[in-house]
């Protein structure tokens, strides 16, 4: 009977501590989203009023839901006046939703600068329906390089949701989003015209076990390897991470625009396995493979396809160990090629952009990708005007 109560009273002493997370306002309750946290216990919940806010940053966030409020993305965290990432996360699992974050500059820790908008350390974070645009990070002098426009992940387990991810952009590597030794998922979220001085215009990541789903890659560029998505381990080790991308969109990611880089949509390197599967590949450009650059021959470094779209991806399409279960499709160009300025309609623009780069190189402009532009790129224009795309 004494156990019995025992077990009683813990049930009911555990659901009294589950309703006790508070709902902290900000400004209205404390001045600071920093106030609020050094506040907060587990579990709390910190609500951010509308507003561009200039003077708000949270250091240690932990084991709370910062969050904007109305649910709009109106609330908007902006980092123009700051000289760090905007929220800092470790200690506790914690969770981010409806914010918009803008202008963040990074963290400097070490001579790397990391996280424009968010860093986190060791610890999980969830991030939610989230709006990032012109996060931006800056090698200055002394500085070895730079993780993550956006978001900066060290060792940091994360659930990305229904962000979007908008010119965002590093000087090394990962224009959006950087990650390395904790898995990371990333779900139903956009990434338009980031870039990376180095890898991943959109996201770049080292040893770590990558699953993205139904997203959309437009864009995107890397000066050196993986306009779209870089993902790298170590050189010479046998056994490496494990990744997927299914349900996704690549569509005009650059690996540099008509340099000479590797892997417009998706580029690996060293020991790994990457499963890609249900998704298209539209218009990517890299001096080699356009759209995958696999390992090179015997690194263990292999991307897998099936149920692939591949269209106007110059130079060549995949190099590299990409192995096609045969399911996919390859096709010189796509319905939109001849959008070649990519802004949706076909017209008066893209005659003029095939005009100005007539007899040179210019991977949009050869909008029939047969590796010149000439009278037959002016022809296709004329053949698809008012065409829209998406």
């Amino acid at each position: 009977m004494r156990h019995l109560r025992t077990i009683v009273l813990s049930t009911i002493t555990g659901l009294i501590g589950s309703t006790t997370a508070d709902v902290l306002l900000v400004p209205e309750d404390f001045p600071t989203i920093q106030a609020a946290m050094d506040n907060a216990t587990t579990g709390d919940v910190i609500d951010l009023a509308p507003g561009v806010w200039t003077d708000q940053t949270a250091w240690g966030l932990s084991g709370v839901t910062l969050r904007g409020r109305n649910g709009d993305g109106s609330t908007v965290i902006d980092g123009s006046e700051q000289n760090w990432s905007l929220v800092v996360c470790f200690g506790d699992p914690c969770t981010i939703e409806h914010l918009t974050f803008r202008n963040g500059k990074g963290s400097n820790v070490f001579g790397i600068v990391r996280g424009g908008a968010i860093y986190a350390e060791y610890c999980e974070v969830t991030i939610t329906d989230c709006t990032f645009e012109s996060n931006r990070l800056v090698l200055e002098e002394f500085d070895f390089t730079t993780w993550g426009g956006a978001i900066a992940s060290y060792g940091a387990p994360m659930t990305i949701e229904r962000c979007t991810f908008t010119e965002n952009s590093s000087e090394g590597a990962g224009g959006a989003i950087y990650a390395n030794y904790a898995p990371i998922t990333v779900r139903s979220c956009e990434f338009t015209d980031n870039a990376a001085l180095e890898t991943g215009g959109g996201i770049a990541g080292e040893w770590v076990d990558l699953t993205i789903e139904g997203c959309t890659f437009r864009g995107n560029r890397a000066e050196w390897l993986g306009g779209g998505i870089h993902l790298k381990t170590s050189e010479n080790e046998p056994v490496g991470t494990s990744s997927t991308v299914s349900n996704c969109r690549f569509v005009r990611n650059n690996a540099s625009y008509a340099g000479f880089a590797m892997g417009g949509g998706i580029a690996i390197e060293h020991a790994q396995l990457v499963r890609v599967s249900d998704s298209s590949f539209e218009d990517n450009y890299g001096y080699i493979a356009g759209a995958i650059r696999g390992g090179d021959a015997g690194s263990n470094g292999i991307v897998e396809t099936s149920n692939v779209l591949y269209c106007g991806n110059a130079i060549l399409t995949n190099w590299g160990e990409v192995i096609d279960d045969g399911s996919s499709v390859f096709e010189q160009s796509c319905d939109c090629s001849v959008d070649a300025d990519g802004n949706g309609t076909v017209g008066v623009d893209d005659l003029l952009r095939v005009l100005s780069a007539w007899g040179s190189f210019d991977p949009d402009a050869d909008v029939d990708n047969d590796g010149s532009i000439g009278v037959d790129d002016l022809l296709t224009v004329i053949a698809g005007w008012g065409s829209d795309c998406e």
